[in-house]
């Protein structure tokens, strides 16, 4: 037997063993001291961007036709655009783009900025500007607080400027985004009775007013043997200015209107515990760390501020914290550590009744940590969640190849070996075996990396990868190169010795082995049956197709179809936060907040910081929900907007051409979805309508009166909604300046038919009233776009969490159903990029046993073998089902993580076996005895190595923590069950599938064999 060299130098030099030991300590102190802390990693842009373009009091119809379809053919000449959805609603149109994956994020902004620069020229005039978002997850807030401010408070610009004086001196503070600030405004309010006697048009005012404040360049003049510039110069510098400006003979704007300074136009209104409130958000420098940064702008706001006569009666509730998070999960990791560490030494000594001895094998897990730190910092990379959720998944595994090691090192040193000699051939015996383990598990990592292409789930899964391979590369490492040298030297001179339990329970084993080497048939049969019977748990799994975020919040969404505008919605707002406040401590609330506009509001209660189960969490927002009053047109939602597998809503959007047909075609297909079992109910964006006026123009009517349709509704929309003009400037700052109707002149359909309307060249008004017809109907909350199709929402609720099987179930049902020609149903681009992430989910899990197999080809020079050690792989299968099932867990992304990972867990123990197998066969052992040998030899490292690391994941499967508010436990459980079937399941039917394919070999050579010798 060939010795390892990395074995025979470290017991031969034992001084440089140690001086090893101490440089990864003092090097992994530095990286750990020193690594950069952030909440995720950098260097993914995800393929996506979101277009908003606000559209002041337009109905959904008006901002579909006047901004959203010209921003959509603009938006469609954008390169690598993969799928294009919109939302026309009351005020706005939201666009999400999507890009296909690789798209160099930085140019298709770029791209969609310019796009949208052309499109302005066709949006109404009082569309004045866009805003295009970009997620970059190192580029978001690190921090968010609201800050409520007394009622009478008027000078919010006072407080704007004291904090951002304040904060962006704290170093890491790169800078502050205000929400909910109202800016000043010049508000030109218009007399209707004596714009009507002066015979003012108000649409031709409108026109005016946006030509009379500018500059112009007009050419050069010599002027003393000098070229200068000419410039004209029209500027207005107040509402003094507006007001002079003259709109006919003697007749200036003020003598018709009040010019004068107000707040603009408000359409957020944000309060928190029933105080009005801004909120801001801190982002930090990119070189900045982002817990200190939090920890010091934390401390400010609670120790600091406070003090300050200024902000005496300002409050400060921080709702987000970076910092704490990181930290949080950091305390999580260790803990995780610390427990996974001291389980897996009490099963070791449990096993081996050696302290000492166990305390080496536990070596592996700080100095493997070290490593991979030193990994980490050296290569640029960060600490962040999701490299800490992968040290957190490999702490069990860590020991494996010490296990393997040592149990080995010691079998022979029971044998009669001296310390040094068994150290130095037991590591050699099964360096092979755990060589290849490492690397199968190693390997396993390799497709997951590559799923989704370039994707998200490729990003962060080669994040997550990264830690979790070097941390066992570095186990391997710690069990060839240091763990022989403390075995011989510290481990102590007593005779090994096993508990009496695990003697018999290895006999046993190799009898049942025996048995089942001589009933093949038998075992084969009994083997199918435990495989098919895991298809009934699987049908009863929920299965859902994101991870189920925990949160110590409930959030509550509100669709609002009144139409007193924003001061009915105030009202409805404040009763609902009543009902709330009355109920403080029985719903373990410590603030509330409330963020609402016309059409659409959210309610969070922000709990108080006790742990809560997810039952807990359940009941308590259950009985939030029993609490609030049932009040006219507000309907509470899950989510703001629906998306499949979101907030346990399906998402099914019927696209066509025609909006109306869509409605009827909605109503039938909510017939249809309701009745289907696991749906809880179905909505559909016909009942989140509002009520509203229609103006309809008659055009015969408007010829004959010689006013131009189009005349007449801008008139009317300047009137009631009002105009923005061109911003003034004031001193040193942009004011916007406002036209309409006063409050007063806008209240009722009266006063809408008697706006004054003028025909070119006439004097003498004409009422609206007479040129155009009132009607009363039921609008749309919002009209959708699915890739410039219009499309209608209909809302699936699920009664549980298996959104997968309830998305299943409905498009079985919709495909059934007959739709007219032109129209159909699409699941949205979640369900489409999902359903390439499943795809791409099935590729890794194939690529991972293509992989574990070439290994093994590779490192056992052999054709038959890896198929007896891939043997043991559906067996963890069978194993996840039944314990996701028994635990009522759901199988959701990060259990899918989990059983990929088990494809490179679960070989380990049969790589052992068959290495063991090989040994005594290469010893003269006949097949039969070597196989139950192998059993009884194995049996004692193979439970050592599966326990240690299924015990290394309890606090992870059972505990309440999480990465970012995902709890891991699915993946946890994943592999704790999988893994836990998968070795009961190695010691019997491993060695059956070694002798059948080795029979096999065996045929095949005779057949070989026979032909030759035909030749």
């Amino acid at each position: 037997m060939r010795e390892n060299w990395l074995a025979k130098t470290s017991v031969a030099k034992p001084v440089t063993a140690t001086m090893i030991l101490c440089a990864i300590v003092a090097v992994g102190g530095l990286a750990y001291n020193r690594i950069p802390v952030q909440l995720l990693p950098g260097g993914y842009s995800v393929p996506f961007l979101f277009v908003r373009i606000p559209y002041r009091d337009g109905t959904p119809r008006e901002v579909e036709k006047y901004v959203t379809r010209p921003a959509e053919e603009a938006l469609a000449t954008v390169a690598n655009v993969e799928t294009m959805s919109s939302r026309s609603g009351a005020n706005e149109t939201r666009i999400w783009i999507g890009f296909t994956n690789g798209t160099d994020m930085d140019v298709a902004y770029s791209e969609v900025r310019d796009r949208m620069d052309r499109a302005m020229g066709e949006f109404p005039d009082d569309v004045e500007r866009y805003s295009v978002f970009k997620y970059n997850p190192n580029s978001e807030a690190i921090m968010e607080i609201a800050i409520s401010y007394p009622e009478d408070e008027e000078d919010l610009t006072r407080l704007e400027r004291k904090l951002s004086r304040e904060i962006e001196r704290i170093p890491g503070v790169a800078k502050l985004e205000f929400e909910g600030l109202v800016d000043e405004s010049i508000r030109i309010e218009v007399d209707r009775d004596k714009a009507r006697a002066h015979g003012i048009n108000l649409y031709r005012l409108v026109q005016r007013l946006r030509t009379e404040d500018f500059t112009m360049g007009a050419g050069t003049l010599e002027e003393g043997g000098k070229d200068r510039a000419l410039r004209s110069v029209a500027m207005l510098n107040g509402a003094e200015d507006v007001a002079a400006l003259p709109v006919g003979p003697g007749l200036k704007l003020g003598d018709v209107a009040d010019v004068h300074p107000a707040l603009s136009w408000r359409d957020v209104i944000s309060r928190i515990d029933g105080k009005p409130a801004i909120t801001l958000e801190i982002y930090k420098e990119s070189e900045g760390n982002t817990v200190e940064t939090c920890a010091a702008v934390r401390h400010a706001v609670e120790q600091e501020f406070p003090a300050d006569p200024e902000l005496r009666d300002v409050r400060f509730f921080v709702l987000h914290d970076s910092g704490t998070m990181i930290t949080e999960s950091i305390d999580t990791l260790k803990h995780s550590a610390l427990q996974g560490a001291f389980f897996s030494l009490v099963i070791v000594f449990v096993f081996l009744l050696r302290f000492r001895l166990s305390l080496i094998i536990n070596l592996a897990i700080p100095a493997a940590f070290l490593i991979t730190l030193i990994a980490m910092y050296f290569t640029g990379d960060t600490l962040n969640l999701v490299s800490l959720m992968g040290l957190t998944l490999a702490i069990g595994m860590l020991v494996d190849n010490s296990v393997v090691v040592s149990e080995n090192i010691d079998r022979l040193r029971a044998e009669g070996l001296p310390p040094a000699r068994a150290a130095v051939q037991g590591a050699s015996e099964v360096s092979l075996a755990v060589t290849l383990s490492t690397l199968t598990t190693v390997v396993v990592f390799l497709p997951l990396a590559l799923m989704s292409g370039e994707g998200m789930m490729q990003f962060f899964m080669g994040r997550l990868a990264i830690p979790v391979c070097v941390s066992l590369l570095a186990s391997l490492f710690v069990s060839l190169a240091l763990v022989p040298a403390a075995s011989a030297f510290l481990a102590g001179r007593r005779t090994p010795r096993t508990l009496p339990p695990v003697r018999w329970a290895a006999a046993a084993a190799a009898a049942i082995t025996g048995w089942c080497l001589r009933h093949r048939l038998e075992t084969a049969l009994a083997a199918a049956a435990l495989l098919a019977s895991a298809w009934w748990p699987y049908d009863r799994l929920e299965k859902s197709m994101e991870p189920k975020e925990q949160s110590n919040n409930v959030e509550i969404f509100f669709r609002f179809s009144s139409t007193g505008g924003l001061s009915d919605v105030n009202r409805n707002m404040k009763m609902l936060e009543a009902a709330v406040d009355a109920h403080r401590a029985e719903l373990q609330v410590a603030n509330v907040r409330t963020r609402f506009r016309e059409t659409f509001g959210r309610m969070t209660l922000y709990l108080d910081k006790r742990k809560r189960t997810d039952e807990e969490r359940k009941k308590l927002s259950e009985r939030v929900r029993a609490i609030l009053p049932v009040l006219a047109g507000v309907e509470p939602s899950a989510s703001w907007r629906g998306g499949e597998g979101k907030g346990g809503e399906v998402q099914v959007q019927l696209t066509g051409e025609d909006s109306e047909v869509l409605a009827d075609l909605s109503e039938e297909v909510k017939r249809r979805l309701k009745a289907l079992p696991g749906v809880e109910d179905v909505k559909t964006d016909l009942e989140s309508g509002n009520d509203e006026i229609r103006v309809r123009v008659r055009r015969d009517r408007a010829a004959r009166a010689g006013i131009d349709s189009w005349v007449a509704s801008g008139t009317v929309s300047t009137a009631l909604r009002g105009s923005r003009l061109p911003d003034l400037r004031v001193g040193d700052r942009e004011v916007p300046l406002i036209l309409q109707f006063p409050a007063g002149d806008r209240e009722n359909l009266t006063q809408l038919g008697a706006i004054a309307l003028y025909p070119p060249g006439a004097t003498s008004p004409v009422p609206l009233s007479t040129v155009a017809d009132f009607e009363f109907a039921k609008g749309l909350a919002g009209i959708n776009h699915e890739n410039r199709k219009t499309s209608m929402g209909v809302t699936v609720v699920a009664s549980g969490s298996d959104t997968m099987g309830l998305s299943n179930a409905l498009r079985a049902e919709l495909d059934r159903f007959s739709f007219p020609r032109g129209y159909g149903y699409d699941m949205g681009s979640w369900s489409r990029r999902w359903r390439r992430e499943e795809g791409d989910y099935g590729f890794s899990m194939a690529m991972s046993v293509v992989f574990v197999f070439l290994l093994m080809g590779i490192l056992f020079e052999s054709w038959v073998l890896p198929f007896s050690v891939l043997g043991s792989i559906p067996f963890s299968f069978a194993g996840v089902y039944w314990f996701l099932w028994l635990t009522h867990t759901t199988l959701d992304l990060m259990g899918m993580i989990g059983i990929v990972v088990l494809v490179g867990v679960v070989v380990n123990n049969a790589i052992v076996l068959v290495d063991r197998i090989l040994h005594l066969r290469a010893g003269g052992m006949d097949r039969l005895a070597a196989c139950r040998e192998a059993t009884r030899s194995r049996f004692r490292p193979i439970w050592i190595t599966a326990l240690t690391t299924i015990v290394g994941l309890v606090p992870m499967a059972f505990g309440e923590s999480g990465i970012a508010g995902v709890p891991y436990a699915p993946l946890a459980r994943t592999v704790m069950g999988g893994l836990l079937a998968a070795t009961v399941m190695t010691l019997f039917i491993v060695p059956v599938m070694y002798t059948v394919f080795d029979d096999l070999r065996e045929m095949v050579a005779r057949l070989a064999a026979r032909v030759a010798g035909r030749r």
